[in-house]
C-alpha cells in the first residue's frame, strides 16, 4: 500500500482548469443559494413525510437535518478526486497529452465510504432522514453515472482497488476538509474537527477496496421501498430521494460552469412570474405589448373574457373545454399563475402538449410573451432547434450545450415539452430526477389531451395518485373533451372542476359536407380546388404520409400552388417548410398546404377552406380548427372525404377502438345528409356520440400502460435509473422499432469534410436523418438499396444510407408493399 505525495507547488484538480477546493467551494456556495430558494419546496416535503410518520420529528428538526446531510453530500462527494490517477488525468486534459486508461477509477466510489461514515454521525446527532435510509451515500454514489447494476462494474473486476493511491492522510486532511467548516452549520458538530486518525482510516479502506462493501447501500435503499405496504409511502420517499439527488447534482453542475447565478428553481427574484399579485393585470400588460410589437406599434387592447375569468379561479384539479381561438392557452397560464399564489412550493409552469411541432409553435409563443431566457424547450428534437437559433454546432458551444441540459432537465421557470418526456421522468429515464423536483413544484397544463392514445393516458394514469399526493395542480384543455376522456379525468383527480366556453358554441366556421362516395383519387374534384386556389387557401388532410406525397403530386401536375408538410423529411427540410408555412400566413400569400395530421393541435395557422379524409370527430374538430380561426369568413367550406383502407388500420390501431372510422363515418352521415353549417355545440355532440360506448380504462391498451409504469418504477426501487436511452422506453402504443436512414444521393453529396462532421457530430446527424421501421430498412438492406455509413476505415452500424427517392419538396419516397400494413412511419 502507498499514499499518493503532491508536491508543495501542486494543487490536486477536479476538472482540467479547476481545483479540487474551487470546485467543492463552488459546489456549497451552490447549496447556500439554492437551498433558500427552495425551502417553502422542502417545507411542503417534509409536511407530507412527517404527516405518514416517514420522519419522526417535527418540521424544523426535518429542514435541520435535511440542509445538513445536504451539506454534507456537497462536502464529501468529491473526495475520491483526491486520488493520484485522477490527478493525472485532469492534467492531461488540461494539457491536451495521452491519456492511460489505468489512471481511470471511478472517484464516486472512492468518495462513499467518508459520506456513509459521516452521515452516520449525522443520524446519531441529529437524528437520521426520512425512514433512516442512506440518502447521501446514494446521491453521492449516483451523482454523475446512472445508479443503475452496473455502476461501478469495471472497479468491481478490480476488486475495487485503485491503481493509484490518494492522498497520504496529513494532506488528504488539509485538502478535503480542514478550510470546509465555514460551510458546515453549528449542529454538524461530529463532522466538523475530524482527526487525523480518521483520515488515516478512511483513505487505507479505500486503497484496499474496502469501498466495495458499501455500494450495497444503494440495494439496501430498493429493497427498503419495496418492501413497503404503503403505495404512498414508497411514492413519497421516491420524490425525497429523487429531490435529494438532484440537489446535489444541481449543485455540481453550477459549480462546473460559468454562470453565476442558479436559475428556474426555486423561489428567485429575478423570475417575473413568481411574485405577481396581481396575475390578470400583468398578464394583461405583457400580451398586450407583444400584440403592440407585432403590429407594428398599433394600439392593442385586451380585455379578459368571463370564460377566461372562470379558468383563472379553478382550483387544484380542472379541465377546460374551448374551440381553437377561444383564448384557453392565455386563460391556462392565468390559472397557473394564481396556482402559484395559492401554494407556496409552486415555483414553476409546465406546459405539455402532444407532438415536438406543437411544442415548438407554443415554445415560441410563450418565448415572446415571456422572454425567452424564462421559457425552456424540452422533446426529443429541442437540442436541434436551440443549435440552429444559436448558430454554432452544439459541440462546439458550451453555452448551448447548458441550455440544452438545463430545458430538458425542466429547469426554466417556465418549460414547454411533449407529454413523453413527463412519463420519461415517471419511467425513470434521463434526467428523470431534475425532472421529478421540477415538477414537485409546478403547475401543469395539458394541451389536448384528447390526442393521447389509450396506451399514453395509462402511463398518465398511472403516474396521476403521485401527482395528486405530491399536490402537483394539473389543467387539462381540449376542444372536445369526449365523456370518456372526462370520467377518466375525474377517475385520476377526484373532486375535478370543469369549464366550458359556452359562447362561442353556436358558432360555425363554415359549411360542412360529408362526401362519403368521392376520395382523394378523384381527379375532377382535386381539378376543381385547383381552380380556386389561385384566390383561396386549402388545407388539405390525409391520414398517411403516403397518401400525403400522392395528392401533393397531383395538384403540383395540375399547377396547383401547394406545399406538403409531413414526417418523412429531414429534419432541416421540414424546418425550413415549416417557417415557409408560417411567413406565407403572416404575408397573405395564396399557397395551399397538403399535410398529415401532424398540423391538427396548436398550430397558429388559418386557411380559408379544410378538405380532410375522414378521421375519428375529436382529430377533426381539431383540422377544421385550422380553418376560419375568427370565424369571419362566410364562404369557409369543410369537406370530408372518404377514408382509404390503410386509415382504418391505423385509427384502429392507434385509439384501440375498433371500427372507429365506421362509427365516424355513419353518425357523421347521419349528422351531415346534405351541407349545413356544424356550430361547435354540433361538434360536441357528435365526438361524444361516437365515443358513447367507450371506457377508456378498459381498454387493453391502457390497462397494459398501467401495468409497464408501476412494474418499472417497482423493479428500481423507486430511486435506481432505467438502464436503457430514452429512445428505448416507451411512451406511445404504436411500438414499431424505427431507425435513423439518410438518403443516399444526400451522404454521397456531402464533401469529405461534411462527411466527417457527420461522423463527429450527433446534432448534424439529427439534422439529416429520417427515421423509418426496421423492418423497411432490414428488407432494403437484403436487396442492397441500404448500408452502413463508412467513412475513412470507420463505419456507424446503426446509420444507413437507403437508395430511396429523396427531394425536398416531396420527402422519402418509401416503396409500397405488396399487401399494405399499418406502419408507424406511415403515419404523421
Amino acid at each position: 500500500m502507498y499514499f499518493w505525495i503532491l508536491s508543495e507547488s501542486e494543487e490536486p484538480l477536479a476538472k482540467p482548469r479547476q481545483t479540487y477546493r474551487q470546485h467543492v467551494q463552488r459546489v456549497l456556495e451552490a447549496h447556500l443559494e439554492l437551498w433558500p430558494q427552495t425551502q417553502d419546496y422542502w417545507s411542503h416535503l417534509g409536511a407530507l413525510l412527517i404527516a405518514r410518520r416517514l420522519f419522526a420529528a417535527d418540521l424544523p428538526a426535518f429542514l435541520k437535518r435535511l440542509d445538513a446531510g445536504l451539506r454534507l453530500a456537497c462536502a464529501t462527494h468529491d473526495i475520491g478526486k483526491l486520488n493520484q490517477g485522477f490527478h493525472l488525468y485532469m492534467c492531461a486534459a488540461r494539457d491536451e497529452g495521452p491519456v492511460n486508461r489505468d489512471w481511470h477509477f471511478r472517484h464516486e466510489l472512492l468518495s462513499l465510504p467518508f459520506t456513509v461514515i459521516l452521515a452516520q454521525r449525522l443520524s446519531k446527532e441529529l437524528g437520521p432522514l426520512p425512514h433512516d435510509l442512506p440518502w447521501e451515500a446514494v446521491a453521492v454514489m449516483g451523482h454523475h453515472k446512472r445508479l443503475d447494476n452496473t455502476l461501478f462494474e469495471r472497479e468491481r473486476t478490480r476488486l475495487f482497488k485503485p491503481a493509484f493511491g490518494m492522498l497520504q492522510p496529513p494532506q488528504l486532511q488539509n485538502n478535503a476538509w480542514d478550510w470546509i467548516s465555514a460551510y458546515l452549520t453549528d449542529d454538524m458538530q461530529s463532522c466538523r474537527d475530524l482527526s487525523l486518525k480518521f483520515w488515516q482510516e478512511g483513505a487505507q479502506l479505500v486503497q484496499n477496496g474496502g469501498a466495495g462493501r458499501f455500494v450495497e447501500q444503494k440495494d439496501k435503499l430498493r429493497e427498503s421501498l419495496q418492501n413497503f405496504n404503503s403505495p404512498e409511502a414508497r411514492f413519497l420517499l421516491r420524490w425525497f430521494g429523487a429531490s435529494f439527488k438532484a440537489h446535489l447534482q444541481i449543485c455540481d453542475w453550477w459549480a462546473s460552469a460559468e454562470r453565476r447565478e442558479i436559475y428556474g428553481l426555486g423561489k428567485l427574484p429575478a423570475s417575473p412570474i413568481q411574485s405577481q399579485n396581481q396575475p390578470q393585470i400583468w398578464l394583461k400588460e405583457k400580451l398586450e405589448t407583444t400584440k403592440k410589437s407585432a403590429a407594428a406599434s398599433k394600439p392593442v387592447n385586451i380585455s379578459w373574457r368571463e370564460f377566461q375569468h372562470q379558468v383563472a379561479a379553478l382550483d387544484d384539479y380542472a379541465y377546460c373545454i374551448a374551440p381553437t381561438g377561444s383564448g384557453k392557452t392565455e386563460a391556462a397560464l392565468l390559472w397557473a399563475l394564481n396556482r402559484m399564489r395559492a401554494h407556496p412550493h409552486l415555483s414553476k409552469i409546465l406546459y405539455l402538449l402532444p407532438t415536438t411541432t406543437t411544442a415548438n409553435a407554443i415554445h415560441q409563443r410563450l418565448s415572446d410573451l415571456f422572454g425567452k431566457a424564462l421559457v425552456g424547450l424540452a422533446h426529443s428534437k429541442a437540442k436541434l432547434l436551440r443549435e440552429d437559433n444559436e448558430g454554432e454546432s452544439e459541440e462546439d458551444n458550451g453555452e448551448v450545450r447548458q441550455n440544452v441540459l438545463s430545458e430538458a432537465a425542466f429547469f426554466p421557470p417556465i418549460t414547454v415539452a411533449t407529454l413523453d418526456q413527463l412519463l420519461l421522468a415517471g419511467l425513470h429515464g434521463k434526467y428523470w430526477v431534475f425532472r421529478n423536483h421540477a415538477l414537485a413544484q409546478s403547475a401543469v397544463i395539458l394541451d389536448e389531451l384528447h390526442a393521447f392514445d389509450p396506451y399514453t393516458l395509462g402511463l398518465l394514469g398511472a403516474f396521476a395518485p403521485q401527482l395528486r399526493l405530491l399536490q402537483v395542480p394539473v389543467l387539462a384543455l381540449s376542444a372536445t373533451f369526449p365523456q370518456p376522456l372526462r370520467r377518466l379525468f375525474e377517475n385520476w383527480f377526484p373532486a375535478t372542476q370543469q369549464v366550458q366556453d359556452h359562447s362561442l358554441l353556436a358558432e360555425a366556421r363554415g359549411q360542412w359536407q360529408f362526401r362519403s362516395d368521392t376520395d382523394f383519387s378523384d381527379q375532377s374534384f382535386l381539378q376543381d380546388i385547383t381552380r380556386r386556389m389561385q384566390t383561396e387557401r386549402f388545407l388539405l388532410v390525409r391520414n398517411t404520409v403516403r397518401g400525403a406525397q400522392e395528392t401533393f403530386e397531383q395538384l403540383r401536375e395540375l399547377g396547383a400552388p401547394v406545399r406538403l408538410l409531413h414526417s418523412a423529411f429531414m429534419q432541416k427540410d421540414r424546418r425550413e417548410i415549416e417557417k415557409a408555412i408560417f411567413e406565407a400566413e403572416k404575408s397573405g400569400s395564396k399557397t395551399s398546404l397538403v399535410a398529415t395530421q401532424i398540423v391538427e393541435v396548436s398550430l397558429d395557422i388559418d386557411y380559408d377552406h379544410l378538405v380532410s379524409e375522414l378521421c375519428p370527430p375529436d382529430a377533426m374538430v381539431q383540422r377544421a380548427g385550422r380553418c376560419n380561426r375568427a370565424r369571419k369568413k362566410q364562404t369557409a367550406t369543410i369537406t370530408v372525404l372518404a377514408a382509404d383502407e390503410v386509415s382504418h388500420k391505423v385509427y384502429q390501431e392507434k385509439f384501440g377502438i375498433d371500427k372507429i372510422l365506421d362509427r365516424s363515418a355513419e353518425t357523421l352521415s347521419q349528422r351531415l345528409a346534405t351541407p349545413r353549417r356544424m356550430s361547435e355545440q354540433d361538434l360536441l355532440d357528435w365526438v361524444n356520440e361516437v365515443y358513447a360506448a367507450t371506457d377508456l380504462s378498459s381498454q387493453p391498451q391502457y390497462q397494459e400502460a398501467e401495468r409497464d409504469f408501476k412494474q418499472q418504477q417497482h423493479r428500481l426501487g423507486y430511486v435506481l435509473d432505467h438502464g436503457a436511452d430514452d429512445e428505448n422506453l416507451q411512451t406511445r402504443w404504436i411500438r414499431e422499432e424505427r431507425v435513423p436512414v439518410i438518403p443516399q444521393k444526400v451522404w454521397y453529396g456531402f464533401s469529405e469534410k461534411e462527411q466527417r462532421e457527420f461522423f463527429a457530430s450527433p446534432v448534424k446527424r439529427a439534422m439529416y436523418s429520417i427515421e423509418i421501421p426496421f423492418w423497411r430498412r432490414k428488407l432494403l438492406h437484403g436487396q442492397g438499396n441500404a448500408m452502413p455509413l463508412e467513412f475513412e476505415g470507420k463505419r456507424l452500424e446503426f446509420f444507413y444510407w437507403v437508395d430511396l427517392p429523396y427531394d425536398e419538396e416531396l420527402g422519402l419516397q418509401l416503396p409500397k408493399p405488396a399487401h399494405e400494413n399499418l406502419k408507424h412511419t406511415e403515419i404523421f
